[in-house]
């Protein structure tokens, strides 16, 4: 399945990608930042195993708890990110878009990856609600979340892989053209 962005795409996973989607699975700094704690290389076997089990298993058609798109640039089809929903119910999920090719990070890459993504829940799956977490100390999110005047909370998570601070917020499907138009004005997208 397929979504059109402006600058990116999101598609399945492709077979030829899987040694990049490993190596971001294996890089300290991914790990952390997933992993939300300074000691989470420690698990970095476990994490790399059950991400590249979900990246192999996906299936945007079917109405699973989780699944994961690729996030490739328009341009030339390179793999830069993974834009993923998990906690999917039958009126919306949680959304995670992360651009772990450094090279492309702070280029607009993710938030055309977030409003494709937007687009997929609120369009093809016709979600009512889509949540939206990060990690308190990411300030680029927090800069994005104001200039489209998104509101959030804080929040402690914790369970035996994660223990992080974060920032929440949601977005409901009525509210999803006022943001779309909002962005148009600080990043050009059209």
């Amino acid at each position: 399945m397929r979504v059109n962005g402006r600058r990116i795409f999101l598609d399945n996973h492709a077979m030829e990608d899987l040694d990049k989607m490993y190596l971001w699975c294996t890089d300290k700094e991914i790990v952390e930042l997933e992993m939300g704690q300074p000691d989470a290389f420690k698990d970095i076997d476990d994490f790399k195993n059950r991400a590249m089990a979900k990246y192999l298993s996906c299936t945007h058609e079917a109405n699973e708890e989780y699944c994961d798109f690729g996030v490739y640039r328009a341009d030339n089809g390179e793999l830069v990110g993974s834009a993923n929903f998990f906690d999917i119910g039958e009126s919306g999920a949680e959304l995670s878009v992360m651009i772990a090719d450094k090279k492309y990070r702070h280029k607009h890459y993710g938030m055309d990856a977030f409003f494709a993504a937007l687009e997929y829940g609120f369009k093809t799956r016709n979600w009512q609600v889509i949540k939206l977490a990060t990690r308190m100390d990411n300030g680029n999110v927090k800069g994005i979340f104001a200039k489209l005047g998104l509101e959030y909370k804080t929040e402690r998570y914790s369970d035996e892989n994660y223990d992080v601070d974060l920032i929440m917020c949601q977005i409901d499907k009525g509210d999803y053209d006022r943001i779309a138009s909002r962005s148009r004005g600080f990043y050009g997208r059209g």
